[in-house]
């Protein structure tokens, strides 16, 4: 931002020397004394509107920069939030799978070898879930 800033102000002075650069050589007219400040002064002022038109340029990539970056930083935050779902849902599984494989929750609906099965996938899965969940909430 400390570099933007300075950009900004040796565009603003380049800007201010074109403008009385412009206006001298429109009032000097050809007189033969001023033909050699004439030509010098419009070197000048190439130049000064070169660095002009190369101010502009960075100012258009550093505000695209700017840009990209408030998206990433939006990014992240989206990616942090699904990380605690994750992590949320991944523990809500492990529980489940242990309620099932110790207190037998669902013994009355299947067998306990089905119920064994479906609370070893569910602590699997939930494991996995909360893995998955703290890989999106590190930066």
């Amino acid at each position: 931002m400390t570099k933007l800033r300075h950009v900004l102000d040796d565009r603003d002075r380049a800007d201010s020397e074109l403008r009385k650069l412009r206006n001298a050589i429109e009032r000097a007219g050809e007189e033969e004394a001023l033909k050699d400040i004439m030509r010098e002064a419009k070197e000048l002022l190439k130049r000064l509107e070169k660095t002009k038109a190369d101010v502009d340029e960075l100012l258009a990539r550093a505000s695209s920069t700017f840009e990209k970056l408030r998206a990433i930083s939006l990014w992240r935050r989206l990616a942090a939030v699904f990380g605690g779902v994750l992590i949320f849902i991944g523990a809500m599984a492990i529980t489940t799978g242990l309620f099932t494989i110790f207190l037998g929750i669902l013994s009355g609906v299947m067998t306990p070898e089905v119920a064994e099965i479906l609370g070893v996938v569910a602590i699997g899965l939930g494991a996995l879930l909360v893995l998955s969940g703290f890989a999106h909430q590190l930066p």
